[in-house]
C-alpha cells in the first residue's frame, strides 16, 4: 500500500511541477559546485537567486545567488527525497520514496527550509 502511495504522490507532484512555468530560462548551463556528494534528483528556484534542490538520503541544499553557493539544510530524513516544488520564498514541500523500505515521506517548511516539518509518512 505505501509503495502505491508513494508513487501517486510522486507523481502528482512532478506532474503539478512540469505545468508551472519557469521564472527565468537559461540561455547555457555551467557546472556548479555542490556541498553534497549524494544524487540529486530535483531542482527549484522561485526567482533568478533562490532555489533548493533535493536528493538521496534526505538531502537538501539551496542556494540564495543563483547556484553560485549551496548550502545544506536538514530535512529531518534519510528517505531519498524525489521531487520538491515552492510556491514561494518560504512555502515548499519536497516528496520522497525508498523503494527497498516500502516507505515514502511528504516534508513541508513554510519559512524557506530553515525547518522541515513531515507532513506525511
Amino acid at each position: 500500500m505505501k509503495r502505491g502511495y508513494c508513487f501517486w504522490v510522486f507523481l502528482v507532484v512532478l506532474y503539478t511541477g512540469l505545468m508551472v512555468p519557469s521564472p527565468t530560462s537559461a540561455q547555457s548551463w555551467e557546472q556548479q559546485n555542490s556541498p553534497t556528494t549524494n544524487t540529486l534528483y530535483d531542482v527549484t528556484f522561485v526567482d533568478s537567486s533562490l532555489g533548493w534542490a533535493v536528493g538521496d538520503s534526505g538531502t537538501i541544499i539551496y542556494t540564495t545567488d543563483g547556484g553560485g553557493v549551496w548550502t545544506i539544510q536538514t530535512s529531518g530524513t534519510t528517505v531519498n527525497l524525489k521531487s520538491l516544488d515552492f510556491v514561494d520564498q518560504n512555502l515548499g514541500w519536497a516528496v520522497g520514496c525508498d523503494w527497498n523500505a516500502d516507505s515514502s515521506i511528504i516534508v513541508h517548511t513554510t519559512d524557506g527550509g530553515i525547518t522541515w516539518t513531515r507532513v506525511a509518512q
